[in-house]
């Protein structure tokens, strides 16, 4: 497997191995950065999550997410598998 995606708080965001056809990533390169501050404020309010962990949601939320990037690794990694898959 190679890490492609890391962060300060985790080391390993994105895994791939293009032999085995797998692709993985740690969160939801999908989401928004606001998506997530709204999912993690109702969770925390109702009291799923600690305030350390939406603490660092909030302090995190208007960080640049290079969706573009994400998008091409996972469009190349299917152009590329249904290639030699």
């Amino acid at each position: 497997f190679k890490i492609f995606c890391k962060s300060e708080k985790c080391p390993n965001q994105g895994m791939i191995n293009r032999d085995l056809g797998i692709l993985t990533f740690q969160g939801h390169p999908e989401a928004s950065n606001e998506q997530i501050y709204d999912l993690a404020k109702v969770r925390y309010e109702i009291g799923i999550i600690p305030k350390d962990v939406f603490d660092h949601v909030e302090m995190t939320r208007y960080d640049k997410v290079d969706h573009d990037r994400i998008i091409r690794i996972i469009y190349n990694f299917i152009i590329e598998f249904n290639k030699n898959g």
